[in-house]
């Protein structure tokens, strides 16, 4: 049984094309590649902030992750360009699409958020 089911599973790999193959790859290469350059971005940002006051401090990381984030849509902007090379490129462009609203909603929170404890710092200080 379990031979059968891997024979039918190798008989299917071979009927792919190896431009879809390497294109699918291509595709969850730009996703993680999109991660990693958050990550490399927000630890950067984390140097720069680590001796601010608490409140400033809160402030300059929300703001470095919004920047990170906006670079992250970059990425993933510039990825979507390969989904023309997959089988269907309308499906690969639509996960483009949701992976970057997704991205793009974090980053519109992370901005009133900025905006909310700037408020509150200046509103204490009156």
């Amino acid at each position: 049984m379990n031979q059968q089911i891997t024979e039918e599973y190798l008989n299917q790999l071979q009927e792919i094309e190896p431009v879809t193959l390497a294109a699918v790859s291509a595709i969850f290469t730009v996703f993680n590649v999109s991660v990693s350059i958050y990550k490399k971005h927000l630890t950067k940002a984390a140097r720069r902030c680590q001796n601010l006051p608490q409140k400033e401090k809160a402030i300059c990381m929300l703001m470095a992750k919004a920047q990170a984030k906006q670079v992250q849509l970059g990425v993933l902007k510039k990825g979507m360009q390969k989904c023309v090379k997959t089988k269907d490129p309308a499906k690969c462009k639509q996960k483009f699409i949701d992976k970057m609203n997704r991205v793009g909603g974090e980053q519109k929170f992370l901005k009133v958020r900025m905006q909310q404890l700037a408020k509150q710092k200046y509103d204490r200080k009156s």
